[in-house]
């Protein structure tokens, strides 16, 4: 399960429609537990297709059901700016620092740290970064939305009307996958 979760984390990050489910939660120029809610319905529906096949592979629903409450309750424990790194547990596990990473939109840490429990999967997969410098938390782009409402759908809206502008239908049908 955290292996898939992991690139599902990843996805979210590299394919605009999954992206657009995820943006909200890394939106927030500040880093707290709050970022553990930010969230939107369209992310929650992404992760239920996601995850959806598991059961066929012969994974128990009630099982995952399970790993997946412990998983999203250390997820949310993540969101710290107040924990420092912990020197031997870091090399195992998805630390509060770790995390603060990920949610940085500093260059040398852009596209780092998908994993959700265990880091194993970013270093294996080169996506592992240590925390080195003050992270900056947000999104690189300008745009800004204090309104929860319009801000889950900014990315969708953005992508729709890019479409809308797009000459060829196969562009039209790339821009949804692209990064």
């Amino acid at each position: 399960v955290d292996f898939l979760s992991y690139w599902y984390h990843r996805w979210s990050h590299r394919v605009n429609i999954l992206w657009a489910g995820h943006i909200t939660h890394h939106s927030s120029e500040h880093f707290n537990f709050s970022n553990g809610f930010r969230t939107s319905f369209f992310q929650g529906i992404n992760r239920i297709i996601f995850w959806a096949f598991l059961p066929l592979f012969g994974f128990s629903p009630i099982i995952l059901i399970v790993i997946f409450k412990v998983s999203g309750l250390y997820d949310f424990l993540q969101h710290s700016a107040y924990i420092p790194k912990i020197k031997y547990i870091d090399k195992i596990l998805v630390t509060p620092s770790a995390h603060r990473v990920h949610h940085g939109k500093n260059e040398v840490y852009i596209d780092k740290n998908y994993g959700s429990n265990f880091i194993i999967w970013d270093r294996l997969f080169g996506t592992y970064r240590d925390e080195t410098e003050p992270v900056k938390f947000g999104i690189t782009s300008a745009y800004i939305d204090n309104n929860p409402v319009t801000a889950i759908g900014g990315h969708y809206k953005f992508l729709w009307q890019t479409m809308l502008h797009t000459p060829r239908w196969t562009d039209k049908i790339k821009l949804w996958f692209m990064p």
